[in-house]
Formats: C-alpha cells, sequence, structure tokens
C-alpha cells in the first residue's frame, strides 16, 4: 500500500506529518471514511510502503528535523518499506546511514534507453491518432528525431533525462522536426510552446487576457521570488499579495490580482494548487529556468555568488549563465571563481568550483581569460573523487577529455569517476582512455567500465574498451539487453546474468553461442535454448526473481549435448525433462513438482544433493525417494510464483512432509511458504534423521 509524501507541501508547515495525513496525497477523496489507525495498520503490518519525496525541497534549517523524522517513523514501523529522494546536494549518501538505507542513483537513460523512450512516446502518439497519415507522419518523425539523437552529441546529452528527452519529442513533433541543440534553447521554446501556442492554437478564450510576455514577467517574478525565501510553495494569500506589488509595474493588466492567478494556475500550464490553497511550480526545473531569467534581470550577480553554495540555488546559477549577457556573464563566474578561492570549508570550495565548471554547458560565449580559468579549474579538480564531480566534469564539454587523459587516478574511486566524466558525452574519443582502465581489476573501475558501455556504440566499445576487461570472477551482470550481440567479443566471459525484459518480450539467445568460456547463465525467464546447445555450460537457472511466474514452457532438449551441467533450476513448466538424465555431473537441481516426479519415474542415476520442489502445494512427494544422496532439500509451496491466480478459497492445507523420510543423507530441510511446516513424528518436529533449517516466507 503506497503513501506518498512530498515533503515541499509541508515546506511552510512547522510540524511534518504524522502516519494519520499520509492519505491526504492519494486518496485525499476518501480519507475520512478510513477507520482510526488504518494507515498504522498498514505500516506495522509490513504492507504498507512510504514515498517520501523531495528532501531537497526543504529549506536546509529543516532538513536536520526532516533527519529525525524519518528515524523516528522508521523506529515505529521498522516492517514498512521507505524510499526518499532528493538530489544529491541536499542528502548525501551517508545521510541516513544510522537507518541503514540502501543508496541508489538515478542514472541517466543510456545510449540505447533513449531511443526506445523515443519510440514509446512515438508510440503512444500514434495510439491516439485517428488518422492513418497523422500516424504515417509521427512514425516520420520518431524515425528522423532518432537519427538526430545519434548524430548530435549536445541532443544525445539533453535526451539522457526522461523529462528532457520528453521535451525533445514534444519539440520535434510541434516545430516539424526542427530542433535546438542547447538545453537553453530547448527550455525557451518549450516555453513558447505551453505558454502561448497551446491556447492561441486551440482558441482557447480566456477571461484575463493575458500575452506571452506578460505570462513570462509574472511567472519569473513568482519563481525568483520562491527561490530567493527558500521556499518549494507558498499559499494562495502569499501568492495573491505578491502578484499584487508586481502588478503596480503593469498597468496594461486591469484584473484583479486573484484573477490573474486563476489565469495562471488555469491557463500557464507551470503552475499548480496539488494541495488546495497552497500554489507551486509543476517542475522545478521551469522554476529554475524562470527564476535565473528573473535574477539576471534584476541584476543580481551579487547574489547569485553569494548562494551559489546552496543546492536550491545551484540551478538557478548555471542557468543564469546562460541568461546573461557575456560582461554579466563574466562576472557571475569570475565572482564564483574569486569565491571559490577564498578561506571556507574545502566542501564549499569545492562546489563552487565545479558550479563554475557546469556553467560552462549553458554559456554561449566566454571572455578568453575565463576559458583560462575554467581549465586551470578543471585541471584542479582532476582526478574526480566523486559522481557529482565526475558529471560536472563531463558536461563541461569535450575539452576536458585531454584533461582526463593527462590525470593520473590512483584510488579506485578516482578511477571510478574518471570514467564516468570522460564517458559522459558518449564521444568515440573517449575510447581510448577508457581502454587503459580495462585490465585494472578493481570491482568498482570494472562496474564503471560496463555502466559506460550503453552510452556508445556496443560492437565499438565491447571490441576496443572490453575486450580484455578484467571482470570480477569473469561475471557480468548485462543491465540492457541491447548490449548482448556484442558480447562475443569480451574474452574471459565465464559467468552471466541477463536482466528481465518488458511482458510478453522473450530473450533472444543466439549472441550467446560464440561464448565458448561462458560456464554459468543465469535467465529472467522461459525462452528458446536452443542458441546454447554447442557450450560447456556448468550453471543454467531460469528465475524470475519476485515477478510473478507467466505460464510459459521451456523446451530442455537443447541442454541434450551438455554434459558438463552441474546445476540446473527453474519454476518455469519443462519439456523434455528426461534430457537431464544424459547430464551425470549434474548435482544442484531445481523443477516444478510435476516435473521432478516425471525425471524421477525414469529412475536416473544422478547423484543430487542439492534438490529443490517448487509449486509443491497438494503434491504427493514421494517421489524424492529416487534421490537418496540429497543433502539439502527446499521445498516451495508455489503460493508466491502463483499468487495472481490462486483462488480465495484455495485449500492452504500443510504439505505432508512424510517422504521426507526417505532421504537418509539429509541435513538441511527448507520450507517457503506461508503455512507453518507439519513433520511426521511429534507435531512441529522434523524426522530425526534430519537437522534442520526452515525458512518460512
Amino acid at each position: 500500500m503506497p503513501f506518498f509524501v512530498p515533503l515541499r507541501r509541508y515546506a511552510g508547515v512547522p510540524e511534518l506529518p504524522g502516519p494519520e495525513a499520509f492519505t491526504k496525497e492519494v486518496g485525499r477523496h476518501i480519507a475520512d471514511e478510513m477507520p482510526d489507525g488504518w494507515v498504522q495498520a498498514q505500516l506495522r503490518s509490513g504492507r504498507g510502503i512510504v514515498l517520501i519525496d523531495g528532501i531537497d525541497e526543504l529549506a536546509v534549517d529543516r532538513r536536520a528535523e526532516a533527519r529525525r523524522w524519518l528515524s523516528d517513523l522508521v523506529a515505529a514501523f521498522p516492517r514498512a518499506h521507505y524510499v526518499v529522494t532528493s538530489r544529491p546536494a541536499a542528502a548525501p549518501a551517508d545521510w541516513l546511514g544510522r537507518e541503514r538505507f540502501s543508496v541508489a542513483e538515478l542514472e541517466p537513460m543510456s545510449r540505447t534507453d533513449v531511443p526506445e523512450f523515443v519510440r514509446r512516446w512515438h508510440q503512444a502518439m500514434r495510439h491516439q491518432s485517428r488518422a492513418e497519415e497523422e500516424r504515417s507522419e509521427t512514425a516520420g518523425y520518431e524515425a528522423r528525431l532518432i537519427t538526430a539523437l545519434e548524430n548530435n552529441r549536445h541532443l544525445r546529452q539533453l535526451g539522457g533525462y526522461p523529462l528532457m528527452c520528453a521535451l525533445l519529442c514534444a519539440l520535434h513533433r510541434d516545430r516539424r522536426a526542427q530542433l535546438p541543440d542547447s538545453r537553453m534553447e530547448v527550455y525557451e521554446v518549450a516555453l513558447h510552446m505551453i505558454l502561448e501556442r497551446r491556447d492561441t492554437e486551440r482558441q482557447v478564450v480566456t477571461t484575463v487576457s493575458l500575452s506571452r510576455t506578460e505570462t513570462t514577467l509574472l511567472l519569473e517574478d513568482l519563481a525568483y521570488w520562491l527561490i530567493r525565501n527558500e521556499w518549494s510553495d507558498a499559499t494562495r494569500e502569499q501568492i495573491v499579495a505578491h502578484l499584487e506589488t508586481k502588478l503596480r509595474a503593469m498597468p496594461r493588466i486591469a484584473a484583479e490580482p486573484i484573477e490573474v492567478y486563476r489565469t495562471l494556475l488555469e491557463r500557464s500550464g507551470l503552475l499548480r494548487e496539488s494541495v488546495e490553497g497552497r500554489g507551486d511550480f509543476v517542475h522545478r526545473t521551469f522554476q529554475e529556468y524562470l527564476a535565473a531569467r528573473q535574477a539576471v534581470n534584476e541584476g543580481d550577480i551579487g547574489a547569485l555568488v553569494s548562494h551559489a553554495h546552496l543546492d536550491q540555488w545551484q540551478e538557478v546559477v548555471v542557468m543564469a549563465a546562460g541568461h546573461a549577457t557575456l560582461r554579466s556573464r563574466a562576472q557571475l563566474l569570475s565572482g564564483l571563481i574569486e569565491r571559490s578561492q577564498a578561506p571556507a570549508a574545502k566542501g564549499v570550495r569545492d562546489t563552487l568550483r565545479l558550479l563554475a565548471l557546469a556553467c560552462v554547458e549553458t554559456s554561449p560565449e566566454l571572455p578568453p581569460e575565463i576559458v583560462a580559468n575554467i581549465r586551470s579549474i578543471a585541471q584542479r579538480l582532476l582526478p574526480p573523487k566523486s559522481s557529482e564531480g565526475a558529471d560536472a566534469i563531463g558536461r563541461a564539454g569535450p575539452f576536458v577529455l585531454d584533461l582526463l587523459a593527462a590525470s593520473q587516478p590512483t584510488t579506485e574511486a578516482e578511477v571510478a569517476a574518471t570514467i564516468r566524466a570522460a564517458a559522459a558525452g558518449g564521444d568515440p574519443a573517449a575510447l581510448s582512455l577508457l581502454a587503459r582502465f580495462s585490465q585494472d581489476g578493481r570491482p568498482n573501475v570494472t562496474k564503471a567500465l560496463i555502466a559506460a558501455w550503453a552510452r556508445f556504440d556496443p560492437e565499438e566499445y565491447a571490441q576496443q574498451v572490453l575486450r580484455h576487461v578484467s571482470l570480477v570472477g569473469g561475471s557480468l551482470d548485462l543491465d540492457n539487453r541491447k548490449l548482448m550481440p556484442a558480447l562475443a567479443h569480451i574474452k574471459h566471459l565465464r559467468e552471466l546474468r541477463i536482466p528481465a525484459q518488458r511482458a510478453g518480450e522473450l530473450a533472444d539467445l543466439s549472441p550467446l553461442s560464440s561464448l565458448d568460456q561462458l560456464r554459468s547463465l543465469y535467465l529472467p525467464e522461459a525462452c528458446d535454448l536452443s542458441p546454447l546447445s554447442g557450450l560447456r555450460l556448468t550453471t543454467l537457472v531460469i528465475d524470475s526473481g519476485s515477478r510473478p511466474i507467466r505460464d510459459l514452457t521451456v523446451d530442455l532438449s537443447p541442454l541434450a549435448g551438455m554434459p558438463t551441467l552441474e546445476r540446473f533450476a527453474t519454476p518455469y513448466h519443462t519439456r523434455n525433462v528426461t534430457v537431464l538424465l544424459a547430464s551425470p555431473a549434474l548435482r544442484r537441481l531445481g523443477l516444478r513438482a510435476a516435473d521432478a516426479e516425471q525425471l524421477a519415474a525414469a529412475r536416473p542415476a544422478l547423484a543430487l544433493d542439492t534438490l529443490e520442489i517448487t509449486d509443491a502445494l497438494h503434491r504427493d512427494l514421494s517421489f524424492i525417494a529416487a534421490w537418496p544422496t540429497v543433502v539439502d532439500l527446499k521445498i516451495d509451496d508455489g503460493l508466491l510464483l502463483n499468487r495472481d491466480r490462486v483462488p480465495d478459497d484455495t485449500d492452504l492445507s500443510r504439505p505432508d512432509l512424510q517422504p521426507v523420510r526417505l532421504l537418509p543423507q539429509l541435513r538441511v530441510l527448507r520450507l517457503w511458504g506461508p503455512a507453518s511446516p507439519t513433520c511426521p513424528g511429534s507435531p512441529g518436529r522434523v524426522p530425526s534423521r534430519s537437522s534442520t533449517s526452515t525458512d518460512r516466507e
């Protein structure tokens, strides 16, 4: 049961919410009907997940309060699940270290993810189109945009984030395949489309007539006012009062401030009241863009420099560099550089240097002396020490590749961050630099090289960078199936894990047929195993993990020529299960009860030591006597695998474990399912010949 808690709603509220307020976001229309204590019961039982969004949208002086509030929440409801989001600067990796939160970083979309996003966006557009001509035109836009993203590094970098990629899709279609190639221009064109053309082209008539210029001026003023006050939102009364002051300088608008506010809410597409009586911007990015332009228009270069170390101001500073004139931009960057050289905490100095470097991305023109200072700063920041530093360096442009090549990273973290920075732009010129680290062998270095793969042409990257990469234990977790055709170039690949795909799509294993050193393969679903017939696998596991099992059958006949197989396991239905008899080395076996029974009926001469039986509910398990050498037995009733298809009136009686007595070597018995085990002998006890470890889930 999800409970969404956007912290920006509480930026102006004295206290952060208690559990009883959690339904206000996702169930506010029925919240009053919930019985007392219902939310607490969900959290206490472990059925609740609390989604806490936007630590960075609280003022700096309230973040310690937020951490205490979250710690108390976890202590009160330890079985509940929690997800907390924030921009990295506001909540470093160890911010919730005492509560033992795992830390994950949202990566940009890969070079192969972006075209997939574009395809899905245009597919959605085609579904909404009634005319065949319009659907055909949309398909043409899709193909042209994918080509433009492939050929234009600037566009490819912009498209690495879902919001920007969606904007590019919309603008590309709206502008008949003509796109700007800088972030600032994309925002400007998007604002033009949102603020003016949408209503004009739909012939929408509003009570209060505001031109695009007037709407932009009002929104810029509101955006900067919120940033200055370190607010993420404000009450309706506060916003109307602020608009009243601004409207005094705009005599052409005769409407009352409250009417202007309603028009901005209804027609601008950028302002909203997601909580009754409190207004905020729909997208933080557009708020920062508008606030930056207002700051530049007001000549607040000094304010930008003095607040630049605060995470709520940093994107405003970067975009202000894009809005500013050459002279103002030089003042801004000079101010950042000078302040970074003044006595201050090292973290503040590094933040300001990285910010000055990030401003290069949005600056169309810079004086030569500023460019020289930026290069000097980049050299001092190299090799990068963190992912944030690597990202700032990577966004600065191609010139940093030479600086990165000249740097000498030594620690594992430095080398990994250097790889991340060099790969940021997906520039083929970075491949020779990345190849230098291919045989480093340290886990985080190898992980960084693999993570960078999807940013480049898969074949070229595998040939030049990964050909002799030192995989830890020869193992690779492939997080993108589109890289599979390039696997043949990796010489030392011995263990491979392939990710799950969208529902309805099965893995194509044909690229694996040439991996003659591959020994262990982990697949997420049943699929055609024919390409594996010539391999010498020792381990093959086909398992969906925590996802529900689909009603699929895997044909095992391609395994007939695989005498090296030592472990095979799958919870899927199988066909030709008896081919496993041709694998005399098989020691660990996992099958559905029906398939295991069929194999046992063939009187196999397999000396198994580990046996896993799934889908065992209401099954006679006496067939396990066919493997008297089993030491470790796991029995899963199958309810978790088939939970979407279990009728409410299913008999959940405990499995009969009497056949366990037929395994004289058994030492470990593991039972998975909701019912407590009943074993032969005294109630709740296991057979006397086996010492037992029981896991219940």
